[in-house]
């Protein structure tokens, strides 16, 4: 077992120094949103107040203008506008995901490209969003336009929908589904390493 271990890390080692990864850490600030949860057929719109999350990026040159490689998210919690109760409903999603970058240029100090990200969101929400339930994960998809600038700052938008679900309570303490979708615009300011 040892030797396969010893083995595995000096392929990945080897792996690594063949290809150069770039580590690419991001700060998002959702300027546009819209909370979607439906239940029962129904669905309710809801405003939700502005947060801001960090990521981080591992991605590998595919080709010599396409990077690939995976991300995670960690946004901070959020309020949603609820104007029926007093109470404060708080969620964040944390999204793990692959990202795939084509840049335009293959070199230069002013490099726009467009940003796909595809993968899975965790949902995680207070008591008060809740309402005595579980919550999960589902769906996670993002893609944009970004610019590099020096091959290191990374100014991005990108259009973003992440999906999960809430099972609440009803009268007869029987758990139903609730389907809650977050959409967004982010504007994003990164460093790759």
């Amino acid at each position: 077992m040892l030797r396969t271990v010893l083995i595995g890390c000096i392929i990945a080692i080897g792996f690594l120094q063949a290809i150069t990864p770039h580590i690419q850490l991001d700060m998002a600030f959702p300027y546009a949103d819209k909370q979607e949860i439906e239940y029962n057929g129904t669905t309710s719109e809801y405003n939700t107040a502005l947060g801001h999350s960090f990521s981080l990026e591992v991605t590998v040159p595919v080709l010599n203008i396409v990077d690939a490689g995976i991300g995670y998210e960690y946004q901070f919690d959020r309020e949603v506008d609820d104007e029926i109760s007093d109470t404060t409903p708080r969620f964040r999603f944390m999204p793990v995901y692959m990202v795939i970058s084509r840049n335009l240029f293959s070199e230069g100090n002013l490099n726009p490209g467009l940003i796909v990200h595809a993968g899975y969101a965790f949902l995680s929400a207070n008591g008060d969003f809740e309402q005595g339930g579980d919550t999960a994960g589902g769906l996670y998809y993002a893609a944009g336009v970004g610019v590099t600038l020096y091959e290191r700052l990374v100014i991005s938008c990108l259009y973003r929908h992440l999906e999960g679900e809430v099972s609440v309570g009803d009268s007869e303490t029987l758990l139903k589904d609730s389907t809650v979708e977050q959409n967004e615009i982010d504007a994003r300011l990164g460093f790759r390493f």
